[in-house]
């Protein structure tokens, strides 16, 4: 099947959605484009229902704004789908700007090139279930900004591929910027090439890494306000972590901290411009370190409150290597 809407002036929703799909979607394709304004008193546009094996794309409009609820809602299930938002000049909503409240599972999801990305009290982007066997891509946006979280992964994440990549801004003003809330598992993850990552709590936060690569590389400023740039909690297990290429890593108590116990893991800090923790330390490992390496090589500087490299942790059968930074203090 085929649902195309183009080309309106203006979609309105006085007591429910702008436009609200409220049966399931399933071997569709879905586009809408080209509207200058949506707006609903829920939400802008919402799928209250599952979506499977359909090709689903909101792309080149002007503004979709939810007054009570989210801009993009989606309440249901999205399985083996396509879905891009793209190129969009604002997407807002009371509480979230795009808001996936159940499961993703073997699905692509690209939120590329729009402009403004807002939720006024919760999150800019938010994912509240598993996402499972999937890519996700968001990238080249302009501002991704919520109260709370700028880009939230409320549920775990297992098998998938997560890029986050040449955004200017991504903003989580009370607590992260970005943060994975019940862990990384099986997968692969890319934060890189933004111009500024902040979080009142965490620039950048990870409850649990587990048999997955993590790359934090070229970011221009991560800030973590009150904790810290890059926190990783919990456990880091069978993982490599790079931080690499950032031009400034800072925290209110440390830059980067590890509280997290690390097992059969390669962290690399290398070849940063200036990791700064303003209370504690620059670099903090806080939990034991077992059967991995660790190498914080060529950064430009290392500062911290109290400590420039803080290991306060059991350390067994691993290596550390630090070499050439410019200077620790």
């Amino acid at each position: 099947s085929l649902v195309s809407v183009n080309e309106y002036s203006l979609i309105r929703g006085f007591f429910g959605s702008g436009i609200e799909f409220d049966d399931t979607v399933e071997n569709t394709t879905v586009v809408v484009a080209g509207y200058r304004l949506f707006i609903g008193d829920e939400d802008g546009i919402e799928f209250d229902t599952n979506m499977r094996d359909s090709t689903v794309s909101f792309t080149f409009n002007g503004e979709i704004a939810g007054v009570d609820r989210d801009g993009i809602g989606f309440r249901s299930r999205i399985d083996d789908s396509d879905l891009t938002i793209l190129q969009n000049e604002r997407i807002a909503g009371d509480n979230y700007g795009i808001d996936f409240e159940d499961t993703v599972d073997g699905s692509f999801i690209r939120i590329l090139e729009n402009r403004s990305i807002l939720g006024d009290r919760n999150s800019g982007i938010r994912f509240d279930r598993s996402v499972e066997q999937s890519g996700i891509n968001i990238a080249e946006n302009g501002r991704i900004l919520g109260e709370d979280y700028g880009i939230e992964f409320d549920g775990p994440i297992n098998g998938t591929l997560v890029s986050i990549e040449g955004n200017r801004r991504v903003v989580g003003e009370d607590v992260s910027g970005i943060s994975f809330r019940r862990g990384v598992d099986a997968s692969a993850v890319s934060i890189s090439r933004n111009r500024e990552i902040r979080g009142g709590d965490d620039g950048v936060e990870f409850e649990g890494i587990r048999d997955s690569f993590v790359e934090i590389n070229r970011n221009a400023s991560i800030t973590g306000d009150a904790v810290s740039g890059i926190g990783v909690y919990d456990d880091l297990s069978g993982s490599t972590v790079d931080v690499q290429g950032n031009g400034q890593v800072r925290g209110g108590e440390s830059g980067i901290v590890f509280d997290a116990s690390l097992d059969a893991s390669n962290v690399n800090v290398m070849r940063n411009g200036a990791v700064r923790g303003d209370n504690i330390a620059g670099i903090g490992f806080l939990d034991e370190v077992a059967d991995s390496t660790v190498a914080v090589n060529q950064n430009f500087g290392i500062r911290g409150g109290d400590y420039g490299i803080l290991v306060d942790a059991v350390v067994e059968d691993s290596t550390f290597n630090i070499n050439n930074n410019g200077g620790i203090r």
